[in-house]
């Protein structure tokens, strides 16, 4: 597991995003010590550096692709 981001949501819980055999894959934690895997969200193309964060009434998360930026849009992560 490497590239970890977590980001706090609405409801004070956690997700952390992390990259793991070339795919993006999700866990929640309500204090930041256990964990549950939600399971892989990003797993169509190669990337690196998943980073999360809210802009403008939606979330969003970006990857390095190695060619550019994957931008992913979300109202409810």
């Amino acid at each position: 597991m490497i590239d970890a981001c977590v980001f706090q949501l609405p409801n004070g819980r956690f997700r952390m995003w992390f990259k793991q055999q070339n795919h993006t894959y999700a866990a929640d934690s309500k204090d930041l010590y256990d964990w549950q895997p939600i399971g892989p969200v990003i797993t169509e193309r190669g990337h690196e550096g998943p980073n999360v964060f809210h802009l403008k009434g939606y979330y969003w998360l970006i990857i390095d692709e190695w060619r550019g930026q994957g931008v992913f849009r979300s109202d409810d992560l």
